[in-house]
């Protein structure tokens, strides 16, 4: 996962509030990027798949991020 503070304006990207089923706690949940595995049976290797909303910052330094976490899984 990447740090969140690094990539997004929260003005724009607002985080969203979740309340506890018993109303006791409050818990944000900040936008995300993350990478998930997808085992495809029979392929020579799995796929790597990257979700979440596109940053708003620092672009030149996330993409070759991305790219040397997908070669270093085999990508």
């Amino acid at each position: 996962m990447l740090d969140p503070s690094a990539c997004y304006d929260f003005t724009v990207a607002r985080p969203l509030s979740t309340r506890s089923g018993d109303g006791k706690r409050w818990s944000l949940e900040y936008p995300k990027v993350a990478f998930y595995p997808l085992p495809l049976p029979g392929a020579d290797r799995d796929m790597l798949i990257l979700l979440g909303p596109e940053p708003h910052f620092r672009w030149p330094e996330l993409a070759p991020a991305i790219v040397k976490y997908a070669r270093e899984r085999g990508g």
